[in-house]
């Protein structure tokens, strides 16, 4: 049987493991600083494509895997785990509201937690005081095989071609119609619409849209 100094002792040796596994757990939550140079791949939710992201502490080179496409962004780190990224130059060719955006917007990253292979973030236009994130995902240390679809729902242009087709209940996709009408009061307010925390639209005054949901 135990005694009573081996009984403190045990539990002092428990208390001892504890703290020192939580210790672990924490600074592996909030060490980014080994983050900020490096080669990282990114599989966005909600997409088809695989990136390359490529840190030099005031840079960042993306590569799309998928399409050949780069850009360029400069990179400002606001603390260990927070930073603003800044579109520069890139090679994929975008309208003039893309363009606009990227010009008159900062991206602003938080890393939430970090793992030996990947490390959890969110994203958010410009700041992150009282914004919800654009976008919440994975950028994952080693490139991964196997790649499967990660598309969740997809912009319809021709809604002619959809509303013509016969939906039955084994269909692999649902329609999502949006619409936004025209009204005075915040007409000139723009509404990101969000679906599962990843944005969906960004709805402007008379906005009419149809998305598959997978």
């Amino acid at each position: 049987m135990l005694t009573m100094q081996s009984k403190t002792n045990m539990q002092k040796l428990i208390l001892f493991c504890w703290l020192v596994f939580s210790a672990i757990i924490i600074h592996a939550q909030t060490n980014c600083v080994a983050l900020h140079r490096g080669v990282y791949y990114f599989y966005p939710k909600n997409s088809n494509y695989h990136y390359t992201e490529y840190f030099d502490d005031n840079l960042q080179h993306e590569v799309n895997n998928t399409t050949g496409d780069t850009a360029l962004w400069s990179v400002h780190w606001n603390s260990d785990c927070e930073y603003e990224c800044k579109y520069i130059a890139g090679s994929i060719k975008t309208d003039d509201k893309m363009t606009s955006f990227l010009k008159k917007h900062t991206l602003v990253y938080v890393i939430e937690t970090v793992t030996p292979d990947y490390y959890l973030f969110k994203g958010y236009i410009d700041n992150k005081k009282n914004h919800q994130p654009i976008q919440i995902d994975t950028m994952w240390m080693n490139e991964k095989t196997g790649l499967t679809s990660n598309t969740l729902f997809e912009y319809v242009p021709d809604t002619s071609v959809i509303t013509k087709q016969h939906f039955t209940d084994t269909s692999q996709y649902a329609l999502m119609y949006i619409y936004r009408p025209g009204k005075l009061a915040l007409s000139l307010a723009t509404n990101l619409l969000y679906f599962d925390d990843n944005g969906l639209c960004v709805c402007q005054e008379i906005t009419r849209a149809m998305y598959l949901k997978y």
